[in-house]
């Protein structure tokens, strides 16, 4: 016998450690931007990069749990529960937990009083407990029905019937709020932390417009050494007007020209092009949900058609949004020089996030057309979550490409008005 464990998925938590960690150290860092703000304002982002990083930490944590990523934790380590369905008791008043999203079975007294707990081999799915007349838990995934001790060691796995009726006909166990810290609520589950998420990331944008007066407020050393000029001019008793001597150095060159504004930036579309692209996906999903549910109209799939109509919906709007802040009339002020390089270091970087955002989407949004076509419309609602954290990446590798583009139009009109480099 052997303890149970996750299948391990090297790609996804390669995948997850990527994304996450990007979120994570964007959270961290955002308060070092805001070092002249007051000091109640530093404190706000501290407390906003805080949020934000812990939920993260909680989202992604149960995505690499699921992926096998944490099999190595210890026994002894309790994941935070907060309030639980399909809970198992056995005679002796053992409570025995499911989790669905992390993928771990914990073993509880009767006073909840925490015991051991283990991974099981679900991958995040849901999954249901039953305990058995010897007093082993079986764990009734979508696809596998496995046996454990109450110690945590695994018996034995045999293939289970992977559809809905099999699944359904499992009792669901009883529902219970396990004795939990307040500061520890955020990671009981995907909804608690992105909900923890988003609002550090709203309290951060707030925190960026209330700090933005101080950041335009430079320090005058920060404006001295730009340039190196050497202006003659005459007597003022005896003026007449004469040339100016200036020696320009390569800064200033880079300088003069993000001062210039020019009417297109190919960076600044890459959010215009990611929401259309993830907009466009969701349009499909809404139209196999609605599809479903016109020929089936049961409650699963009419809510699966509800939400992807209302997430196509927003996507729409958004899109058209952006696009007319994008018209031609507006103009847009390119970004400043950026060394060569910075410059390979972003398109590795951007070659790295492509390879991300494409498998990272083409999964999730693979998984949303068959849930649609299934009417699975609480499943749909669940990868919602997952499908924003794939515009993020979207978001994030085509403003690079744009960003790319920029630079290397400026480096061949730098190379046009001054001859070289």
């Amino acid at each position: 016998m052997t303890a149970g464990l996750a299948t391990v998925s090297f790609v996804g938590i390669a995948f997850l450690l990527l994304i996450g960690g990007v979120w994570i150290l964007f959270a961290l860092c955002f308060p070092f931007a805001i070092r002249r703000a007051p000091l109640w304002l530093r404190l706000v982002s501290v407390v906003a990069g805080v949020l934000m990083a812990s939920g993260a930490i909680g989202f992604f944590g149960s995505g690499l749990s699921a992926c096998g990523g944490l099999n190595w934790l210890p026994s002894s380590f309790e994941w935070p529960v907060g309030h639980a369905n399909g809970v198992v008791t056995t005679a002796d008043g053992l409570h025995v937990v499911p989790l669905d999203a992390p993928g771990r079975i914990q073993v509880y007294d009767a006073n909840w009083r925490f015991l051991r707990g283990w991974a099981v081999d679900t991958g995040g799915k849901p999954f249901k407990l039953q305990i058995s007349p010897d007093r082993h838990i079986e764990a009734f995934g979508t696809r596998t029905h496995d046996v454990y001790t109450l110690k945590g060691e695994l018996v034995r796995s045999e293939p289970f019937p992977d559809t809905a009726d099999a699944f359904n006909a499992i009792p669901d166990g009883s529902s219970y709020v396990v004795p939990t810290p307040i500061w520890l609520w955020v990671f009981t589950g995907p909804f608690a932390s992105w909900a923890t998420a988003v609002a550090g990331l709203l309290l951060l944008v707030l925190t960026q417009r209330l700090a933005k007066p101080y950041n335009l407020a430079a320090p005058p050393a920060q404006l001295e050494g730009l340039a190196t000029q050497e202006v003659m001019t005459p007597p003022e008793e005896n003026f007449t007007p004469q040339a100016e001597r200036v020696t320009v150095t390569r800064r200033d060159r880079a300088d003069i020209h993000a001062d210039i504004p020019t009417r297109f930036s190919a960076g600044s579309y890459g959010c215009l092009a990611a929401i259309s692209i993830w907009t466009l996906a969701w349009v499909t999903v809404a139209y196999l949900a609605v599809s479903r549910a016109w020929r089936s109209p049961d409650g699963s799939a009419i809510i699966g058609a509800m939400v992807s109509g209302l997430v196509a919906f927003v996507g729409c709007r958004v899109s058209v949004a952006l696009l007319k802040a994008h018209s031609p009339g507006n103009v847009i002020n390119v970004s400043s020089y950026v060394s060569m390089p910075r410059r390979l270091i972003g398109w590795v970087a951007a070659l790295v996030w492509f390879a991300a955002a494409v498998a990272w989407n083409l999964g999730v949004f693979a998984t949303l057309f068959k849930l649609a076509q299934a009417g699975r419309g609480w499943m749909i609602l669940l990868l919602l979550l997952w499908s924003l954290v794939g515009l993020f990446l979207l978001f994030v590798l085509l403003t690079g490409i744009g960003v790319t583009i920029d630079s290397l139009l400026r480096s061949m009109r730098r190379r046009d008005d001054y001859g070289g480099p």
